[in-house]
């Protein structure tokens, strides 16, 4: 079984940007209230086929590639352009990792839009992982690419060690990254460290955390303080399932969702 499922349909946008060569890709499933699926910094539209056939039969999934802007402002003002013309109405908002942070700015800007949040994997405060990986960000842009996806790649790897798809998850990683370009990395990694205050969510939008006890992306001292900063939230813990328990672990993910969801629905 691959990420990528073949029950997908990708699709492709219009071209979106002040670039004439930006086009990002989106893949939809299913009929019902849309969910939108936003990835992590590693991720594109494809990473979360495992998990979109599971919620097709309740939920319209759109599944997002980034778009690929300086500041999260800038980012987050041309993601509300973009799902207002290919959704249309109010929905459900899920981000993984760096998604996770986007999608609580996004519900901050534009809580009209959002339904509900689903955060995965994610932060609200940010110093603990500039602390982790400042040095990190700063060589990466020095090196040459094939060192930095390297590096990128090893730490991947820690999700997966003992999963018996640790292959299959590996290559499409591999040739994800082959297909970013260096400057399209940089600012997707930059999105996790810009300085900005910590995300007012109102208190009407109802939150769930979506959360691995072993992952090894995201420090437990910035997980635990996302549970504290949202305390109102529905919690789901993995006991297991690195930084991608969609990948590790879609049913028990996917069921985490659809009980969140239909108490809402």
């Amino acid at each position: 079984m691959e990420p990528a499922s073949s029950d997908c349909l990708l699709k492709e946008t219009k071209q979106f940007g002040k670039s004439k060569d930006h086009v990002f890709k989106y893949l939809t499933i299913g009929s019902g209230e849309p969910l939108v699926l936003i990835p992590g910094t590693a991720g594109n539209e494809r990473i979360f086929c495992r998990i979109a056939p599971l919620l097709k039969e309740q939920f319209t999934v759109y599944s997002f590639s980034h778009i690929h802007m300086k500041g999260l402002k800038n980012v987050i003002s041309a993601w509300h352009s973009v799902l207002d013309e290919l959704v249309g109405k109010p929905f459900h908002l899920l981000g993984t990792s760096v998604g996770g942070r986007l999608i609580q700015y996004y519900a901050q800007e534009y809580p009209e839009d959002v339904k509900s949040l689903i955060i995965g994997n994610s932060y609200a405060d940010i110093s603990e992982l500039k602390r982790r990986n400042r040095i990190v960000l700063m060589t990466g842009k020095i090196l040459p690419y094939t060192i930095t996806r390297r590096l990128i790649l090893r730490n991947i790897r820690k999700s997966f060690q003992e999963h018996s798809d640790y292959n299959v998850f590996v290559s499409y990683f591999q040739k994800h990254l082959n297909e970013i370009s260096k400057h399209d990395l940089i600012v997707r990694a930059e999105w996790n460290f810009e300085d900005l205050p910590l995300p007012v969510i109102e208190a009407s939008i109802p939150v769930l955390l979506l959360l691995s006890k072993d992952d090894p992306v995201i420090p437990l001292k910035t997980r635990n303080h996302l549970k504290s900063y949202y305390k109102n939230a529905r919690i789901h813990e993995f006991s297991s399932g690195g930084h991608f328990p969609y990948l590790t672990r879609p049913r028990e993910y996917a069921d985490a969702i659809l009980q969140f969801l239909q108490g809402i629905v």
